[in-house]
């Protein structure tokens, strides 16, 4: 397993193929596809709704890094490793 130097963007340097984003996803250029997990979708609500209290935590956000991660990347596969939602 090595480590090759990092690209242009942003991104963390990759590693057997796989890079990892600033938005905590991890990208495969020559497969073309994106991997992100536990976005929770739906979190504070579901806690608030049953008394809790946490930080709030903005959809608007989570569309925002999605976009950023797919308009830099341009994966033709987006997978969801778990946790979607809440």
């Amino acid at each position: 397993m090595t480590a090759s130097a990092p690209s242009k963007n942003p991104s963390l340097p990759i590693f057997e193929g796989w890079q990892f984003t600033p938005e905590g996803a991890a990208v495969h250029r020559g497969e073309q596809t994106a991997v992100i997990a536990d976005l929770h979708l739906g979190y504070e609500w579901a806690r608030g709704a049953s008394g809790d209290c946490v930080i709030a935590h903005s959809l608007e956000e989570t569309v925002m890094r999605l976009t950023a991660l797919v308009g830099r990347s341009m994966p033709s596969r987006l997978i969801v490793a778990g946790d979607l939602r809440e």
